[in-house]
């Protein structure tokens, strides 16, 4: 899944210039309140939770936008110029931001041998294949070489788009816990997992909605905050999970696959959503450029 993750990462940085990344730590700065909110939030559900669930609530809350994130804004309508940057530098910050959580964390000894320390060990393994090497390689590309760099971009860009496609099926297949004796109470727990997650990605959605209606920036830039804010990467989530679940006699295979499910259900929603809203947008364009006898049905023959 990472190297899959890391293909698509490589064909969306392929197709952006050097000098459209040089604002990156700029595209931060629109979403700073709802990333300092969610930042507070996860810090105090990790530094206080006293039990697995909220430790993982609380790095849930601390994840960067999913890898996917630029990809969406492309064909929901975004701006995928400001996804790409707001993805890369909330990549950059957001584990600073973890790392600086952690070193308090773990000294109080929330799980001993560090298990914090080896979560974030994995987190930052995956980040470091799935983003930085493949990103950094495509601009090392396009910046030698990018007359060949425009050319495979052209001709192999869908590449990157269906590398993402098998994430989905790979995900709930790894993850689906293979002794499943104990039936009744694995379903259970999964139930218990999506719920959770259900109620994180919504109070994400709501939180980020109510900030749009108070600054309303431009269409664009408030859809792609919208994509950014509730797409987390769930990918270094996991990661995280498979660490700390069995260290705290919990199943890892259970708590994964029940965010998996929810994280790609979500995207679903979202489409059908983002589609809905356009439909209405062109209905009401036709209804502003055609007559009004034309735009009106006629009712009782011809």
């Amino acid at each position: 899944m990472t190297l899959l993750l890391g293909v698509g990462t490589f064909f969306t940085l392929l197709r952006v210039d050097p000098h459209t990344l040089r604002g990156t730590p700029g595209s931060i700065r629109p979403a700073l309140p709802l990333l300092l909110a969610r930042s507070a939030l996860g810090l105090a559900l990790l530094w206080g939770g006293s039990s697995l669930p909220l430790e993982l609530a609380g790095l849930f809350l601390l994840l960067p936008p999913a890898l996917i994130v630029p990809t969406l804004s492309l064909l929901w309508g975004g701006d995928y110029f400001f996804a790409v940057r707001h993805t890369v530098a909330a990549s950059v910050v957001m584990p600073v931001a973890l790392l600086g959580a952690l070193a308090v964390a773990v000294p109080r000894g929330t799980h001993p041998g560090g298990g914090l320390g080896a979560a974030l060990f994995t987190y930052g393994a995956v980040l470091l294949v799935a983003l930085l090497l493949p990103g950094l390689g495509a601009q090392v590309l396009r910046r030698s070489d990018p007359i060949r760099a425009g050319a495979l971009s052209t001709n192999w860009n869908w590449l990157g788009g269906l590398a993402l496609v098998p994430v989905a099926g790979l995900a709930t297949f790894a993850l689906t816990p293979a002794d499943t004796r104990d039936a009744a109470r694995l379903t259970w727990e999964l139930v218990q997992v999506m719920a959770a997650t259900g109620a994180l990605l919504a109070g994400l959605r709501l939180l980020t909605v109510a900030f749009l209606r108070l600054r309303r920036p431009a269409a664009g830039i408030g859809r792609d905050l919208i994509i950014t804010q509730s797409t987390p990467n769930v990918f270094l989530w996991l990661a995280m999970a498979v660490i700390l679940a069995p260290a705290a006699g919990s199943h890892p295979s259970v708590i994964g696959l029940g965010v998996a499910l929810v994280f790609f259900l979500a995207v679903y929603v979202d489409e059908q959503v983002f589609r809905y809203g356009h439909s209405q947008d062109l209905r009401a364009a036709v209804r502003r450029v055609l007559p009004p006898v034309l735009a009106t049905p006629h009712r009782g023959g011809a």
